[in-house]
């Protein structure tokens, strides 16, 4: 492998695992969304 394609090859996978990263981490650090009353009534139960 040329050097010029292991170099490409590395840098994607760098970039592609950091967006993967950051969004992961964006969604560990989002606050639960409380449920409200209206909407546990609206929701419907059963099958």
């Amino acid at each position: 492998m040329e050097s010029s394609a292991l170099f490409m090859m590395i840098l994607s996978k760098g970039i592609i695992a950091g967006f993967t990263f950051y969004f992961f981490g964006k969604m560990l650090s989002m606050p639960i969304k409380k449920q409200t009353q209206e909407e546990e009534h609206n929701y419907p139960r059963g099958g």
